[in-house]
């Protein structure tokens, strides 16, 4: 709320004002883009370690190569 204020002061002394607020998909009663970002970033975490686990575990291929003379 009072980033909100803070904005409708400045909006309201003549400087213009982009609201660029995030999205509540939670549905929480105050969300923030630091909360927005943590969340982000969480979850690429996990999908950064699933993709090391699932690549850790697959079979190492060998093969060879000759040259023929």
């Amino acid at each position: 709320d009072a980033g909100k204020d803070f904005s409708d002061k400045l909006s309201q002394s003549g400087f213009p004002v982009f609201l660029d607020f995030p999205d509540n998909e939670s549905g929480k009663e105050k969300v923030d883009w630091n909360d927005v970002l943590r969340e982000k970033k969480s979850g690429l975490q996990l999908m950064i370690e699933t993709a090391k686990d699932t690549l850790r575990n697959q079979p190492v291929r060998q093969t060879s190569q000759c040259l023929e003379l």
